[in-house]
């Protein structure tokens, strides 16, 4: 018998899933380089910068990949004094190559001292990087004295001071002053008017000595020596501030840089010294007579005199040089 046969093929595709993802351990923080989106238990095996002082550090990274960025660049050297005529405003490292105006040199020191030539170099306006002074009673203390023109021992009224770039000072006052206030009052006068002096001028200045009388005053030993009638004279010429950079160039710089070959060369490489008194005393007081000078043209161009900072310039170029190749902390003047 004819017929159709029909074949019905039914062929069943069949589908299996499942509706989490397969378990396992590995890298669960996102963003580390090696994330892993199917773990779901983290191995430690997470990747990048673990230095919390990085710009990109990772806070969830446990291998440390190499990645991290300081964000410091390199420094640059070259000339960093904007008076100079190839100055390069690029620079971060001053490498001595300054250059300056070709100035008429002097043949003689065009001043007899630097302490009284500008008021304005630091003032009492300026800020003090003074913060606070603690009594620490009364103490035996060996004090120079210029009255009697010899070290004395004096049971002196102590203070520490302290300073916001961690600088410390023991300040001893004459128990001529009679009381710890009265003695108190001094201490923070001068701590105040030494904050504003740089980190780098104040490095070496241990104690300070302060008594009465009008006598100049004094720096070396580790130490800056003030007679209070003296101080009155020089506030007065509003000299104060610059007479004290003297003495502390004198306790801070002296000890490392007077007998130094490269500040023995600049010495002979500049036409002559800035001052009569640095001439006459050129080991004792070269340093100390430019190094206010060298402030003044650096970091104070505005408060001078355009004939005054080309004065400077002219009589001490090399000096200028090596001041600014000392790279020299100068909070808080800059």
């Amino acid at each position: 018998m004819k017929g159709t046969r029909a074949i019905i093929l039914f062929v069943v595709i069949s589908f299996h899933y499942s509706c989490t993802s397969d378990s396992g351990t590995g890298c669960t923080c996102v963003a580390s380089i090696n994330y892993d989106a199917n773990a779901d238990e983290d191995d430690g095996s997470c990747r990048g910068c673990t230095d919390e002082s990085s710009d990109n550090y990772n806070t969830c990274a446990s291998v440390d990949d190499g990645s991290c960025e300081t964000g410091i660049p390199d420094p640059i050297a070259g000339c960093t004094d904007p008076n100079a005529t190839n100055f390069d405003a690029t620079a971060s490292s001053d490498n001595g190559s300054c250059k300056y105006p070709e100035l008429e040199p002097p043949s003689e020191p065009p001043f007899f001292g630097t302490i009284f030539l500008d008021p304005d170099i630091i003032t009492a306006s300026d800020p003090t990087t003074f913060t606070g002074l603690t009594p620490a009673g009364q103490g035996s203390r060996v004090m120079f004295d210029r009255r009697v023109n010899d070290f004395i021992t004096l049971n002196a009224f102590l203070f520490d001071a302290t300073f916001d770039d961690g600088l410390t000072t023991e300040i001893q006052v004459n128990p001529e002053f009679e009381t710890v206030e009265d003695a108190q009052i001094e201490a923070e006068k001068y701590a105040n008017a030494i904050g504003r002096l740089t980190s780098g001028l104040r490095q070496r200045v241990k104690t300070v000595w302060i008594h009465k009388g009008v006598e100049a005053f004094g720096g070396g030993n580790d130490n800056i020596l003030i007679h209070t009638g003296q101080s009155l004279l020089y506030e007065a010429d509003g000299i104060l501030e610059e007479t004290l950079v003297h003495e502390a160039t004198h306790t801070s710089i002296d000890p490392d840089h007077k007998d130094a070959p490269g500040w023995l060369a600049a010495q002979q490489a500049d036409p002559t010294f800035i001052s009569t008194y640095a001439q006459d005393n050129p080991t004792r007081e070269d340093l100390a007579e430019s190094y206010l000078l060298f402030i003044a043209v650096r970091y104070r161009r505005d408060r001078i005199t355009d004939e005054l900072a080309n004065q400077i310039i002219a009589t001490f170029p090399n000096r200028m040089a090596y001041f600014s190749s000392l790279e020299l902390d100068m909070h808080p003047i800059e």
